[in-house]
């Protein structure tokens, strides 16, 4: 595990959390005042670079841990979005590199051929070792799109620390064993158990 952040508040933002509407950017400062503990940020999706990730790793910088994380793209080839990926954080990479698998758009019964692109040329790229690598993705995706893979295909990525989405009733206090980590994983080192409408007062200017 790199972070022990059981039972803290992680943030994760993107372009979205910057409306033009308002005057400034994320407040980093008030986020981590009203007890966050670390962010993740958004370096791009697909071939795109987030349009605010450059104001939000410099603005970030010496206040939270942070991490960067990549929306994957289904229609683009897996190793440019690698090579892009590493191109924009490259130059000041801190914390996990984050490969977002989540997306419906343009997915087929072999993506997870892709996704072993993506994650292996990232390795190659960055030289890092797995466990500074990680997945995120949902219980039902995951499950769904490695169905064609065999157990010892689908036993590759669990070197691979996951991010978890689910979603339970209560965000903040979940019920740990009725969460469901898909297949080949055992354990997640981070769960995202919810989006609370919490934003705003905590920095940034969306719910």
């Amino acid at each position: 595990m790199i972070f022990d952040y059981h039972g803290i508040e992680i943030s994760d933002l993107s372009t979205y959390q910057d409306t033009p509407l308002i005057v400034g950017h994320v407040d980093y400062a008030k986020m981590r005042d009203w007890g966050f503990r670390a962010v993740g940020i958004r370096a791009g999706i697909g071939l795109n670079e987030d349009v605010d990730f450059q104001i939000n790793w410099t603005n970030s910088r010496g206040i939270l841990p942070r991490f960067t994380y990549h929306a994957f793209d289904n229609t683009i080839p897996a190793k440019d979005q690698a090579r892009k990926y590493w191109n924009i954080i490259k130059a000041d990479r801190d914390g996990p590199c984050v490969g977002d698998l989540e997306k419906r758009e343009g997915i087929h019964a072999l993506i997870w051929k892709s996704w072993y692109e993506y994650l292996t040329e990232l390795q190659m790229l960055s030289g890092l070792s797995s466990p500074w690598i990680w997945i995120y993705t949902n219980f039902y995706f995951w499950e769904e799109f490695t169905m064609s893979a065999t157990d010892a295909q689908r036993e590759w990525f669990e070197q691979f620390p996951l991010w978890l989405a689910s979603y339970p009733q209560d965000p903040f206090f979940p019920n740990y064993a009725a969460i469901r980590v898909p297949r080949p994983w055992t354990q997640c080192v981070l769960l995202q158990s919810g989006t609370p409408a919490i934003g705003i007062e905590a920095g940034v200017e969306s719910k």
